[in-house]
């Protein structure tokens, strides 16, 4: 359920949340977004840390999973909030969402094709445009403790 024709293309109409860190769910936010933009950027390097740059912007898969709380303890332990947001509005975005699932972490998937802000003046340009695109398409679906 929820896949497309695509193997590992998730359908328009599934629902995927994205975790969000407590200065990523705190106004101000621009007008019309559910969230800082910057929730929706990927993720630098961090080679003293052992971090490598992300590929893909990490979200969970709405229907796979038991419940919001369970999804903070077991994989999102840091965020305060969740955003929701429906595939088919990634992919008008020339975005593409798609499992990235293994054992005891099912539900997870990522969006594909964000330009990483790492790779130039045009590439971080093109990031913080669709980071808030994705931004002003979400929307808050659940606040940790409340």
């Amino acid at each position: 359920m929820g896949a497309s024709d695509d193997a590992g293309t998730l359908d328009c109409s599934e629902i995927v949340l994205r975790g969000l860190r407590e200065r990523h769910a705190r106004p101000p936010f621009p007008p019309r977004a559910a969230c800082r933009p910057e929730a929706c950027l990927l993720g630098e390097a961090d080679l003293d840390r052992g971090r490598l740059r992300d590929e893909y912007l990490s979200i969970y898969r709405e229907s796979l999973i038991d419940s919001y709380e369970a999804l903070y303890e077991t994989h999102l332990p840091i965020s305060r909030a969740l955003a929701s947001l429906h595939c088919g509005r990634a992919r008008t975005l020339g975005l593409d969402a798609r499992e990235e699932g293994e054992p005891g972490n099912e539900a997870h998937a990522g969006i594909h094709g964000l330009p990483h802000p790492e790779d130039g003046p045009a590439e971080a340009d093109a990031a913080e445009e669709l980071a808030l695109a994705l931004a002003l398409v979400a929307r808050i679906c659940h606040r940790r403790g409340g």
